[in-house]
């Protein structure tokens, strides 16, 4: 039981967390995750915020809250029961939504390690792993125009993805894809994709291997092991 429990709580590998959403005979180009530091960081204006709020809601007494309800500062307050325990829970609630803020950096570190990206000879696609479930997004090369690298000055990158205007919404099928963030190889990336494109837009055929994704690993030309997970 013991043995189970550490193996569910460890970060779940590239190779773990992509393989099974390989499609027969897809060839992957590129694998990687994004940098946990730079999601976080992303986050501390949140949280910064979230702590402004608890600490509001903490120096405020909590009597003020009925103060504003009655007749006049003289009178009695006259408020029911219920309506007491419901502006009761108004400050709770607020302290419990700042919580949640305060709480966003560590949420985007821990999303980052089981966040992976992919670039494959047909798509792009990610895959997030946590506690809720697995959620997966795509984006065909076909759908979507040249790729937007926006460049940072903490080593990280993003790339954005803009859906063609003429590719209906599908509604059917994992959510489409819109970005890859936090890269420290973006550049690389955004190449790649963009190479893939033009390859596309110029009916240049898309070689797919000639073996299937096990055998293709098997080959050793390529294996996911070899991706550093940052």
């Amino acid at each position: 039981m013991q043995e189970h429990c550490d193996t569910y709580s460890m970060k779940p590998s590239l190779q773990d967390t992509l393989y099974p959403w390989l499609e027969s005979r897809e060839e992957l180009l590129w694998a990687g995750r994004p940098d946990p530091l730079r999601m976080a960081k992303a986050r501390m204006g949140i949280a910064v915020a979230g702590l402004a709020v608890s600490l509001l809601i903490a120096l405020t007494p909590l009597q003020q809250c009925f103060t504003s309800f009655s007749p006049n500062a003289g009178e009695a307050l006259t408020t029911s029961q219920s309506d007491i325990h419901i502006i009761e829970a108004i400050p709770f609630s607020l302290l419990l939504g700042a919580l949640v803020l305060v709480l966003q950096p560590f949420a985007a570190y821990y999303y980052a390690g089981r966040t992976s990206y992919a670039v494959t000879g047909r798509r792009l696609f990610m895959v997030r792993k946590d506690m809720l479930g697995i959620l997966v997004k795509t984006a065909k090369f076909d759908a979507i125009e040249a790729p937007l690298l926006r460049q940072r000055s903490d080593g990280t990158d993003d790339i954005y993805f803009y859906r063609k205007t003429n590719i209906p919404e599908n509604d059917r099928g994992p959510s489409p894809l819109t970005r890859f963030l936090g890269l420290r190889e973006a550049d690389h990336v955004h190449q790649l994709i963009s190479n893939r494109l033009m390859g596309s837009a110029n009916g240049q055929a898309q070689a797919e291997p000639v073996q299937d994704y096990l055998a293709f690993l098997l080959k050793g030309e390529k294996r996911l092991d070899d991706v550093r997970d940052r």
